[in-house]
């Protein structure tokens, strides 16, 4: 995958802002907006990753964020920030998302499955898409 826009909400620790920004860097194009609400995990990313022109994080809610007027239509959202907003922000950013575009839903098999239905229900277009576990290790 070479995508030139991707959303990543929540950043915890930095570890799947890190490899977003290292695999872009190594594509040579594409560009990371991670949004990040809570002070001290941006401080804490901010230390980790150092500055390039690939990314950006952005201190904001991520279901008020708005990409920058003239960005390319995202490629890629990895959703990760509290459980219950991820559902909204899946369908918050879908208007900005391109045809053919990945959501990644991290967690989505949490509490026995009810987000992973709600995917299948509202985000996979029958015959266009479908949903693939990816369980964590």
């Amino acid at each position: 995958m070479q995508p030139n826009v991707v959303v990543e909400t929540g950043s915890a620790f930095g570890g799947t802002t890190q490899e977003i920004v290292r695999r872009l860097a190594e594509n040579g194009h594409g560009h990371l907006f991670t949004l990040e609400t809570n002070p001290e995990r941006a401080a804490y990313v901010r230390d980790r990753i150092p500055p390039l022109p690939c990314w950006t994080l952005v201190e904001a809610s991520s279901l008020e964020w708005e990409p920058p007027k003239g960005t390319p239509p995202i490629d890629l959202l990895f959703s990760d920030t509290e459980r219950e907003l991820r559902c909204d922000e899946v369908l918050y950013y879908r208007r900005w998302m391109r045809p053919g575009a990945i959501a990644v839903v991290h967690d989505s098999a949490w509490d026995a499955g009810p987000l992973r239905g709600w995917i299948e229900n509202q985000i996979v277009v029958p015959g266009r898409g479908r949903a693939i576990d990816l369980p964590t290790p």
